[in-house]
Parts: structure tokens; C-alpha cells; sequence
């Protein structure tokens, strides 16, 4: 994996338009968060983050309490594959102490990534998995 040096840019209301931005640009089918939310959930996040590399957004995480931690991810297109999404990921699960879940489609290849951290399938759906890092 290359040594990536990135940025964290914390949102929040004043500065949301970056992540509207980010999203709008990078959105894949894969990462349906915000079909169903508007961008003001980003009130009830424990943490909504933006990652820099020189000067370039490279992605996207987030926290989210809806009864439980759920963590959300998106990497810039193009950049995939690249280390970024388990630089991402490190940041994101240090800073709970509980119990995160995620749910990933079982066509995306990012849930061996999401097995390596220490997610476990918890629920085999149709389309996805719903998947726990327990603490």
C-alpha cells in the first residue's frame, strides 16, 4: 500500500456544501445513503469527514447514530483500490467505542476490505450483507 499523507476536513453545516459537492461528483450506486436523506442528517452524525491528499478530495466517512453506529464510505472515482478507503476506515473506527455496522452489497469488492478491519457478516440479505466490528 502507498504512504498517503491526507487531510481531514470535518463537516458541518457551514461547510456542507463540500460533501454535497464530493458526492454529487464521485456518487456511485453502490453508496445510496443520501437517496433517502437529505443532507441535513449530517446534524445526527457522530462524525462526517472529507479526506484530502494535495490538495484533492479523495473521499468520504461518516458515523451515524440511528440506534446504532453505522459507518458510511465512499473513495473518489478513480482513486479505489489505492489505500485510501483503509486509511479512511482507521480514522472512522478509531474514534468509536462501540460496536459499528455497515451494510454492503455483495457485488462490491470493498467487503474484503471491510473483512480485514474486523467486520463480520452478521446477516446474509438478497442484495447485501449486514456487517458488525464488534469492540
Amino acid at each position: 500500500m502507498e504512504l498517503h499523507k491526507m487531510i481531514c476536513v470535518e463537516i458541518d453545516s457551514k461547510n456542507s456544501y463540500l460533501l454535497k459537492e464530493f458526492i454529487e461528483k464521485n456518487y456511485n450506486k453502490g453508496f445510496r445513503y443520501y437517496d433517502s436523506r437529505s443532507f441535513d442528517c449530517i446534524e445526527n452524525h457522530l462524525l462526517t469527514n472529507l479526506y484530502y491528499e494535495d490538495g484533492q478530495c479523495v473521499g468520504y466517512g461518516h458515523l451515524d447514530i440511528e440506534e446504532r453506529i453505522w459507518l458510511g464510505i465512499m473513495v473518489a472515482e478513480g482513486l479505489r483500490g489505492k489505500g485510501y478507503g483503509s486509511l479512511i476506515m482507521d480514522d472512522l473506527i478509531s474514534n468509536s467505542t462501540e460496536e459499528i455496522y455497515l451494510t454492503v452489497d455483495k457485488s462490491n469488492p470493498a467487503k474484503n476490505l471491510y473483512t480485514k478491519k474486523g467486520f463480520e457478516v452478521l446477516e446474509e440479505k438478497e442484495n447485501h450483507f449486514l456487517m458488525i466490528k464488534k469492540k
